[in-house]
């Protein structure tokens, strides 16, 4: 279901075409189905940023962060793939960063996590990496910290890795990104989780 709001001040307004296209540019890599433990499963947020009730940069149908898909070398920060989140949001001030909870639906042994965050490639619109940390839980309320997942910017892509690999694995149902930045924004496209240190993490997209 799509819907077009088209404001008005008074008198007529004629209409004469409504057009939605697909995007099927190449603005997006998908993400191999490979062993991602995060593939599809379902995930809450917190700390999107909203003007008047309407989120700015959209989570699109609730699960464009576990989709397999992100963002293109180039692609824009306002690319239908990234998820804005702010420091400035209630949540942000409440809870000190922006999250993103991932529940796998059972336990797995877990050593490997990935979050594809905005690198510096948008500088110019105040767009720089956000830190990561990373937490575990069995029953979705106590979180253990297992650490910082670790990214090296790279400005001439949209999109880099913060990852964090553990040396022994842990027991967890539920994963939480936190996400904190000394700017205001935090663009995210992905988060991953693997049971394999050795394998699984997604390289960077390449040029066309």
């Amino acid at each position: 279901k799509i819907k077009f709001e088209i404001p008005r001040n008074g008198g007529f307004i004629w209409v004469d075409e409504l057009e939605v296209a697909l995007n099927v540019g190449k603005s997006s890599v998908s993400i191999p189905e490979s062993d991602n433990l995060a593939l599809y499963k379902p995930y809450t947020t917190s700390g999107i940023y909203s003007e008047n009730g309407v989120d700015l940069y959209p989570d699109e149908n609730g699960d464009s962060l576990t989709d397999g898909v992100i963002a293109s070398n180039d692609a824009s920060y306002s690319d239908f793939t990234y998820v804005g989140f702010n420091t400035q949001t209630t949540d942000y001030a409440n809870n000190g960063f922006a999250s993103i909870t991932v529940d796998l639906k059972k336990n797995y042994s877990v050593a490997k996590f990935v979050a594809h965050i905005a690198s510096s490639f948008n500088a110019g619109a105040g767009i720089y990496p956000a830190s990561v940390s990373v937490y575990g839980s069995q029953n979705g309320t106590t979180w253990t910290n297992l650490g910082d997942a670790i990214a090296k910017d790279n400005p001439a892509v949209s999109s880099i890795s913060a990852v964090l690999t553990l040396e022994s694995a842990v027991d967890v149902r539920y994963i939480q990104y936190r996400f904190t930045n000394e700017r205001s924004w935090i663009f995210v496209c992905e988060v991953e989780a693997y049971e394999k240190a050795t394998g699984g993490e997604t390289p960077e997209p390449t040029p066309d």
